[in-house]
């Protein structure tokens, strides 16, 4: 994307991502008839736009349950495989299958990490650089 262009996508980008939908949808119908690059590259970032909003929204209504608690009990075992209980809840059209990271807070256990040049943890006998 140019810079012309992106300048373009960004004035008409705040002028309708806060539209009703019927407005908005109007307002893309127009600009896709007269430009359809700017068309397409709008339509993608508010695509990517609503999609970050429902997400966030699906955050704020799990974290809003009166049954969540930010941070586990004290007799909750905080070193368990879900500490915070999130497994199998849906945030915005997510279920949350498993966690990457859990960690306590204060704890400052190091994670090592894979040089470029080092072999890769997968196990393949490649560097990382030339595996992942």
């Amino acid at each position: 994307m140019t810079p012309e262009l992106w300048e373009r996508v960004e004035g008409f980008f705040v002028q309708v991502a806060d539209l009703e939908e019927e407005e908005r949808a109007e307002r893309l119908e127009a600009i896709s008839k007269t430009d359809p690059e700017l068309y397409a590259e709008l339509k993608s970032l508010l695509e990517a736009h609503d999609e970050a909003d429902e997400l966030l929204g699906g955050l704020e209504n799990l974290v809003s349950e009166p049954d969540f608690e930010a941070t586990p009990a004290p007799d909750a075992g905080a070193s368990g495989p879900d500490p915070y209980g999130l497994i199998g809840r849906t945030v915005g059209r997510y279920e949350v299958m498993g966690l990457l990271a859990a960690q306590e807070r204060g704890a400052t256990e190091a994670v090592p990490r894979v040089g470029r040049n080092d072999p890769c943890p997968c196990g393949s006998g490649k560097k990382y650089k030339n595996c992942h």
